[in-house]
This record gives C-alpha cells, structure tokens and sequence, in this order.
C-alpha cells in the first residue's frame, strides 16, 4: 500500500511540474506574438529604444525584479526577452522556481529579432 502511494505521488508531482523552454525568436513574427504575455526584462533605457508591442517592462537589474512578479497569475503562459538572451534565460530559471507554470525565453533577444526582421525586408525587395 506504501509503494503504491508513493507511486501515485509520484505521477501528481510529474503532472504539476512547470514548462520552461527555449523558444528561436528569429522563426517568430509580431503576429505570433501578439495577445502573449511579453515581459522585456531590458532596462527602461533599452526598452525604449525599441520592444514588441504590449511587452511589460520589468528590468532583471533591479532589486526588487522577483518581488515584481507577485501580483501576476503564476498559471499565464510567460513569454521572457531580453537583448541577446542571456537574462532573459536567467529570468526564466528564477520564475520556475518562484512557481510559474509556462515559461518561454525568447532566444536571441531582441536584437537578433531585429537582424532577422531586416533580412526579411532586404530579401522583399
């Protein structure tokens, strides 16, 4: 009856365990993007030189960057980005263990999206 228990226990913990991956940001467009929760973890300066359209700011640099993320459902699909990706993968570590269900870290960051996104034009014309 013990085994079985721990057994059963077992596959609860496998069910609940969270979604963390890498997702190529250069195959997505602003299209597949739209409607997620975005969170650029840059810092306002860098934000503002550019980001994805509804994209909350919440810079990684901070003190209080964990405490930020209290009020936010921890079963939303996050979707994290940074400049080339380095924090945005730290970040994504950190929200697994703060409990969050589905995280994704934009790989490459924003500046490769942009390389990409600018090939793409070059090639239109």
């Amino acid at each position: 009856m013990k085994y079985l228990l721990l057994v059963l226990c077992g596959f609860v913990g496998l069910s609940v365990q969270a979604q963390v991956a890498d997702v190529d940001i250069t195959k997505l467009s602003e299209k597949d993007l739209a409607g997620k929760f975005l969170v650029d973890v840059r810092t306002p300066d860098e934000y503002g030189e550019g980001h994805f359209a509804g994209a909350l700011n919440l810079d990684s640099s901070e003190p209080d960057f964990l405490s930020q993320w209290k009020g936010i459902d921890k079963s939303t699909p996050v979707y994290v980005y940074c400049r080339t990706g380095k924090r945005s993968a730290r970040v994504t570590k950190s929200l697994d263990s703060l409990g969050f269900k589905e995280v994704y870290n934009l790989q490459g960051g924003y500046q490769a999206w942009e390389k990409e996104q600018a090939k793409k034009e070059k090639h239109k014309n």
